[in-house]
């Protein structure tokens, strides 16, 4: 026996909705299977759910797309020059071209020769400084700048990745504040759902359960054949596209 199941993601929540509203506006009072008391907080709530995902959707494209490419280059190159920069340092260590307690000024023990590990963003942003600034008290003294790379080079690019993670961070927490109003909506989405399709199953209990399903469907109820049954979802609206404009709701990731 087919049984029912609450929409689990946002864009089948939407679909469920948009179908109910369809029915909403098309029928008259008498002959809409749910409640107008349902009808007007689905009216009410339809088009700001709606827009609230697709806001999320793009927020996410937007920082997980090129931009997020270009943003994991800059951190690439900066990783790499402030890497090469110590690397250099040891090796005009170990030629005795500088000495030992060069180290001491980027905060390394004078006898380590370990380049530190740069896993995190925090860590590129805080070596970044201890490089530039410990090469600018060596040059200050007197002493002869380290070069290929030059801390000047390492502070370019160490200077557009700082620009570009301020963005990227920025884009994060919009995003994450457009999937927080997202789920803000999610229990308000479902509890007028479960209304509606509680309300349009009891206006057709006489009917037998294939008429019921067939009907209840084109309000947007969703119905799955148990484990043992030859499992089958009964979906409306395949081409769904909400609102009047094209939209693609195909996202690369799912909601709870």
């Amino acid at each position: 026996m087919p049984y029912r199941r609450l929409p689990n993601t946002d864009i089948a929540r939407i679909k469920s909705l948009k179908a109910a509203l369809d029915k909403g506006l098309e029928l008259s009072p008498i002959d809409l299977a749910y409640s107008q008391q349902s009808l007007a907080k689905l009216k009410a709530f339809y088009n700001k759910f709606e827009q609230t995902v697709v806001s999320y959707r793009k927020a996410y494209e937007f920082q997980s797309g090129e931009r997020s490419r270009d943003y994991q280059k800059k951190l690439k190159n900066t990783k790499l020059y402030i890497s090469h920069f110590l690397q250099v340092m040891n090796l005009s260590i170990l030629r005795e071209d500088l000495p030992k307690s060069t180290r001491e000024y980027f905060g390394i023990k004078e006898k380590s020769n370990k380049i530190p590990d740069f896993k995190t963003e925090a860590s590129v942003i805080a070596w970044g400084e201890i490089v530039i600034e410990g090469e600018r008290k060596r040059v200050s003294q007197g002493l002869n700048p380290i070069t290929n790379p030059t801390s000047g080079v390492v502070r370019v690019y160490y200077d557009i990745f700082l620009v570009a993670y301020r963005s990227q961070k920025l884009l994060q927490n919009t995003t994450a504040s457009m999937l927080s109003k997202v789920a803000d909506l999610r229990d308000e989405a479902n509890n007028i759902i479960l209304d509606i399709w509680n309300e349009t199953e009891k206006t057709y209990v006489n009917l037998s359960s294939q008429e019921r399903r067939n009907i209840c469907k084109e309000y947007g109820i969703i119905y799955y054949n148990r484990k043992e049954e030859d499992k089958e979802e009964i979906t409306v609206y395949d081409n769904f596209t909400p609102s009047n404009e094209t939209v693609d709701y195909s996202l690369p990731f799912s909601f709870r």
